[in-house]
């Protein structure tokens, strides 16, 4: 899903809003699966809500860690607000 995201962002030029319709219609497609429908969810959303989307997919990712430390303060303050992981900056 990440190559997807980035290659309808990059090469296409879509809208985050194109690029989540588009996400949403492949994963609502009888035959698509992926391996966690709960963290791809979380992602998804999240990515609605503003943040860059492979950086929600690494936060849903650690859905089951009790900590996520990242170097990128800007998306450590924003994740604070969306997740209830703890997030930290080194």
């Amino acid at each position: 899903m990440l190559a997807v995201e980035w290659v309808l962002r990059q090469t296409y030029g879509s809208r985050r809003e194109d690029v989540l319709r588009g996400l949403h219609g492949l994963l609502g497609m009888p035959r698509v699966v992926t391996r966690n429908p709960t963290r791809t969810a979380a992602a998804l959303e999240w990515y609605e809500r503003g943040l860059d989307f492979a950086d929600a997919l690494h936060l849903a990712a650690s859905s089951e860690a009790d900590r996520f430390v990242t170097f990128d303060a800007r998306f450590a303050k924003r994740a604070r607000l969306l997740s209830s992981i703890e997030v930290a900056t080194v």
